[in-house]
């Protein structure tokens, strides 16, 4: 459910505009010499993005990435994560409030420490509401951990905390 469109060009802009809720599969390789600009519908998948990525993909596309409420990119009327506060030992999902979709989904949470292995949450009837606020009381001092939420086994946001920042993992804006 990571949404974010790859413009190469202007002779794409019709397809791009007629695919938008598209997704494109790609098994091996994508070649992105081509690319131009990426674009985010909400900080949370810019986060996402940027975790997914390997560093040295990272650190070459970065000038092209960018986050923000574009009414023309993208179509904001799906459930999405907008926001994320990870703490260390709660995490805050804001979701799109104008979602015409609020579920019922197969929710799922894993969090991942190395002190304390994987821990998951799973709601099989979830509905999506403005916040939803997980609680960890397994974490009971802070620890670095990765999270990795889906949505009907849909990837919608993956990030990581670190026990060294100030408690909120912050998105960084091209």
């Amino acid at each position: 459910m990571l949404n974010a469109y790859v413009i190469t060009g202007n002779e794409d802009k019709p397809k791009i505009i007629h695919h938008r809720c598209a997704e494109v599969l790609v098994p091996d390789f994508l070649d992105l010499s081509p690319l131009r600009y990426v674009w985010c519908r909400s900080p949370a998948e810019y986060q996402t993005l940027f975790h997914i990525l390997k560093p040295q993909t990272r650190l070459r596309y970065q000038g092209k990435f960018g986050v923000g409420a574009k009414a023309d990119v993208h179509f904001r009327r799906w459930t999405f994560i907008e926001e994320v506060s990870l703490e260390s030992n709660r995490i805050t999902f804001r979701f799109n409030p104008s979602t015409l979709t609020p579920g019922p989904f197969h929710a799922k949470v894993e969090i991942t420490s190395h002190k304390h292995g994987k821990l998951s949450w799973t709601e099989p009837q979830f509905r999506s509401s403005p916040t939803f606020v997980l609680t960890i009381p397994q974490i009971t001092s802070p620890v670095d951990y990765e999270v990795q939420f889906t949505l009907d086994d849909q990837l919608s946001y993956s990030s990581h905390f670190k026990a060294a920042d100030s408690g909120l993992i912050g998105t960084r804006k091209s």
